[in-house]
């Protein structure tokens, strides 16, 4: 596990940027030439979200491990700062959420912030982020909402929820569709309802006939009354679900109701490597990714552009996650 890697430009960046955000100053000085960061997040590790926000916990701990393995942070006075972490379990409860960051700011006094897992849980903690000047990247959440209030300290990774499903649904409009019946089936949650906003608008503007337009509570599970009305307006393509959990009990009650379709994109289930647990029901079953294993750019890519390659290859990432974790990482 000890490796040299090279870190993502982020990584120099939340030293220079916290040192003007930071509550009571900069870094802990350890009076040896060394910096302590403190980060702060929480994450999901139980409740609904539990299998996203654990992901994206261990992703963060990963990095935090391979930055302080590799000699920390440089920083252009000479001195090296190392990460610490302090982080709480938001039980996928937004309630929770801004009492947790606030603790976070005023008990632990961290410098830098890292968002929960999920558009609803963010954009409470946002608020908070912002209240209080401290910098929070929205590591897990794509919900727009999140930063349409003018905040000026949260920073997004993910692509915005409005644009999830798009690529999904251009690749089913480019061959032209003989049977133009659409079903949106989907999760009563910000990011989902953004998601399938933007397919609404598409299907209308290409003449498709929305047969079904249903929204599900978050977190179901039991999709019995929906498979029904799903059976008997037989739509072509199927676009919705939400997370993981209720994503992979919507695409495991059609298939085992039968419910014949021609084209199905799913959002966040389809991206997690246990999704294939279910069988054949995931067979056919598409869904969007932030990123992918498959991916493979490398640092001679970079080279043969002029540019310069920050952090480790994909397979680096992918060996020291199966060596930490002992399973294949997830875009979360």
């Amino acid at each position: 596990m000890k490796k040299s890697f090279r870190f993502a430009l982020l990584t120099t960046t939340i030293i220079l940027l916290v040192s003007a955000c930071a509550p009571g100053g900069s870094s802990i000085s350890l009076g040896t030439g060394e910096e302590i960061l403190l980060v702060g997040f929480t994450t999901s590790m139980t409740g609904k979200y539990a299998r996203e926000g654990t992901d994206q916990a261990n992703g963060l701990n990963l990095w935090i491990s391979h930055v302080n393995e590799a000699g920390g942070i440089q920083l252009p006075d000479g001195r090296a700062a190392f990460i610490e972490a302090r982080f709480y379990d938001d039980q996928s409860d937004k309630e929770r959420v801004p009492q947790l960051y606030i603790d976070l700011i005023e008990q632990d006094r961290v410098q830098f912030l890292f968002s929960p897992y999920g558009s609803s849980l963010t954009t409470a903690a946002a608020a908070v982020a912002q209240e209080h000047g401290v910098l929070m990247v929205t590591a897990g959440a794509a919900a727009e909402a999140t930063h349409q209030p003018g905040y000026t300290v949260i920073y997004q990774t993910y692509t915005p929820a409005s644009r999830y499903l798009t690529g999904a649904f251009d690749l089913y409009a480019a061959q032209p569709p003989q049977d133009r019946r659409v079903a949106l089936v989907y999760e009563n949650d910000t990011f989902a309802i953004l998601a399938i906003d933007a397919i609404r608008q598409a299907a209308i503007e290409l003449g498709l006939a929305i047969v079904v337009d249903e929204m599900y509570e978050a977190g179901q599970t039991d999709f019995s009354a929906l498979m029904d009305t799903l059976a008997a307006r037989h739509p072509a393509a199927i676009f919705g679900g939400g997370h993981s959990v209720d994503s992979t009990a919507l695409a495991r009650a059609i298939h085992e109701h039968g419910v014949p379709f021609e084209y199905i994109a799913l959002l966040v289930g389809p991206a997690e490597p246990s999704f294939g647990d279910i069988g054949l029901a995931a067979r056919g079953v598409i869904g969007p990714s932030q990123w992918e294993p498959q991916a493979s750019f490398t640092r001679q890519d970079a080279y043969r552009l002029g540019l310069e390659y920050t952090g480790p290859t994909g397979t680096e990432f992918i060996e020291a996650y199966r060596a930490a974790y002992g399973e294949e990482p997830s875009y979360f």
